[in-house]
């Protein structure tokens, strides 16, 4: 049920509540609140990003998909929506796609770090399962990494707004 918040009819309160819920892991409230602002703007590409964020963070990504792909369709080449598709694409394995939408330059002026993304799957693949195993000494990640010249370690990282290795 909507808090009077939340029944307010304006677009723009409803996607910050949706933000804002879905920070605080209040998802299924801040899937409903997004729902709420989508119905009273449909054309709202912020709508459809907060709406496509909690619905991530619920692991509903089908759903978050389709409304990454209205707001595309409502906003070609927008970066922010080629940095939600990125993250949902990363989380489902589809890590060719997600370094394309990352590697978009418009993508930078979301958040900088998009430019330094990139998938080494076994590598990404042995951190999921680090994380259910005490941390692995720091010679063994160097181990782990690209044998490739590479000489420094990008941070790994997962938030709310974005999933990124």
């Amino acid at each position: 049920m909507l808090s009077r918040a939340e029944s307010f009819p304006e677009p723009g309160t409803l996607i910050n509540l949706t933000t804002c819920l879905t920070k605080i892991d209040a998802l299924e409230r801040a899937v409903e609140s997004g729902h709420a602002a989508v119905a009273l703007a449909p054309a709202s590409v912020p709508a459809r990003l907060a709406l496509a964020l909690a619905l991530h963070g619920m692991q509903r990504m089908d759903e978050a998909l389709a409304q990454v792909e209205e707001a595309e369709r409502l906003s070609p080449g927008n970066p922010a929506v080629a940095v939600r598709r990125g993250a949902i694409r990363a989380h489902i394995g589809d890590y060719d796609a997600a370094e394309r939408d990352f590697a978009l330059p418009s993508a930078s002026k979301v958040t900088p770090q998009c430019q330094a993304v990139r998938f080494n799957r076994p590598f990404y693949d042995e951190l999921g399962t680090a994380a259910q195993t005490p941390s692995p000494a720091p010679e063994h990640l160097m181990s782990m990494g690209s044998t490739d010249s590479a000489r420094y370690i990008v941070y790994v990282g997962c938030t709310a707004d974005y999933f990124c290795k």
